[in-house]
């Protein structure tokens, strides 16, 4: 998966399925970088700089909303402080478990989406890259609708 197969995914959706803010600027993603001390991958980037904050049908992705509240920033401090690693940045809060990037196994500017909770911690590798954690999460709500 790639970036045009996430960007056919969300177009192929209806308008009423989706909802995001629109892209951000470079300043507000090295702001993330900077506040979180990590190195963002480049699917993440584009996603930021493209949507922004939101999600398909109830899957929402951490980023920056409307007001340009660092909601990727809040949601990964605030679970540092119950054990997740620093090396990981929340993109998805499932409230019992998150799915974040692993940015200590960056490689080639991509690094791997893995699953974490509080009671056992890191989940193994669950996705390659954003691109593909993504088009799989996306194409299921729209499916599950």
């Amino acid at each position: 998966m790639d970036k045009q197969d996430v960007k056919k995914l969300i177009m192929s959706s209806q308008e009423e399925e989706f909802f995001f803010t629109g892209g951000i600027t470079e300043e507000l993603v090295q702001e993330i970088e900077k506040e979180l001390n990590v190195k963002l991958s480049e699917s993440y980037k584009w996603f930021l700089s493209h949507y922004g904050y939101g999600g398909i049908d109830g899957v929402l992705i951490q980023d920056v909303e409307l007001d340009e509240l660092l909601e990727v920033v809040d949601t990964t401090r605030s679970l540092r402080e119950y054990g997740l690693l620093r090396n990981l940045v929340v993109i998805e809060n499932m409230d019992e478990y998150v799915y974040g990037l692993d940015a200590a196994q960056m490689n080639n500017n991509e690094c791997p989406i893995v699953n974490w909770d509080q009671s056992t911690g890191i989940g193994k590798k669950q996705y390659n890259n954003l691109y593909s954690y993504l088009y799989d999460r996306f194409n299921d709500a729209v499916e599950n609708l």
